[in-house]
């Protein structure tokens, strides 16, 4: 897959304020995140919603095969979903049990792959089997 990169401030996930450090700490958005990624359905909805509506930070994010696209994604779906900052979520993410969290990163796997299938013609993604 060829990396492709775009200007942060055409990133979807920067102009909705994924990196405002103004929300890092806000406790209403840590609890809708944590309560987003412990629900295997809303996380599939709102992980499909960032890849058909933010091309451009999908297409910057998910050709980085060197980062944690699965985080990614995940903070991404709770900025999609409520506002939520990546920093914020990353203080959900502590707040759920390994089991929410093997289920969270399974949803992710499913969400890159139907991306990459759609935009690269081919997944690299590893897959998880969702439980």
């Amino acid at each position: 897959m060829n990396r492709i990169y775009h200007p942060y401030q055409e990133w979807e996930c920067y102009q909705n304020g994924m990196y405002s450090q103004e929300k890092d700490n806000d406790i209403d958005l840590i609890e809708k995140s944590r309560n987003l990624l412990s629900d295997k359905d809303a996380t599939m909805e709102a992980m499909t919603s960032v890849i058909l509506s933010w091309k451009k930070s999908c297409e910057h994010y998910l050709t980085d095969l060197s980062s944690n696209r699965r985080a990614w994604l995940g903070q991404a779906a709770c900025c999609f979903e409520h506002g939520s900052s990546e920093q914020a979520t990353c203080k959900a993410w502590w707040q759920l049990t390994d089991e929410q969290r093997f289920v969270a990163n399974a949803v992710a796997d499913s969400v890159i792959n139907e991306w990459e299938q759609e935009h690269v013609g081919g997944g690299v993604c590893l897959k998880l089997d969702l439980v």
